[in-house]
């Protein structure tokens, strides 16, 4: 897996060496300092008996930010990073507040890797209803942590960008594009 490029070379092993379950339905990597990792697979969890250290944290954390840890401050202050094939890693630690803000994230602890997968057409029965009377009606997508959110939008947003939508709306997009 890509995913696999961003973890310390012994966790990497282990995971690989280790893991009981096809990697084509891991959803999540959970790694704590001191702790066994842990795989969260879409039906079952694994615990990996391999114990995180400091030194798989930092060398994790090296991977993820290209050596450049200062560069990627701001999202780490966010308390995740976003990988460009679209994973996203929270990150847990010491928070340093300045006027009740988080301004960086220290001593960093764990990391939660959120694997991301695209479903096409996921989207198809919320864009019919935002678009029942010729117009987009105002929505909020809510859900607990995993239940595809995140997939549903960028969905959503791709069918938009690509002039697949409903009713009128489709022809002026589709003629503007076209321009």
């Amino acid at each position: 897996m890509e995913i696999f490029k961003y973890l310390s070379n012994d966790i990497k092993e282990n995971i690989i060496n280790k893991s009981k379950f096809k990697f084509i339905d891991l959803e999540e990597i959970r790694i704590r300092n001191n702790k066994k990792i842990i795989l969260k697979f879409s039906q079952k969890e694994e615990i990996i008996q391999y114990t995180v250290t400091t030194k798989d944290i930092l060398e994790t954390l090296e991977k993820i930010t290209e050596n450049s840890v200062y560069s990627y401050e701001k999202q780490i202050s966010n308390g995740f990073i976003t990988l460009p094939e679209g994973h996203r890693i929270g990150i847990t630690g010491h928070a340093v507040c300045e006027e009740e803000k988080v301004i960086s994230i220290s001593y960093i602890s764990g990391m939660n890797f959120r694997i991301a997968r695209q479903i096409k057409d996921c989207s198809e029965f919320i864009l019919q209803k935002l678009y029942e009377k010729k117009e987009i009606k105002n929505s909020l997508i809510v859900g607990a942590p995993g239940t595809g959110k995140t997939t549903i939008l960028k969905d959503l947003i791709q069918k938009i960008s690509d002039g697949n939508s409903y009713g009128e709306r489709r022809n002026s997009w589709s003629s503007r594009r076209k321009k």
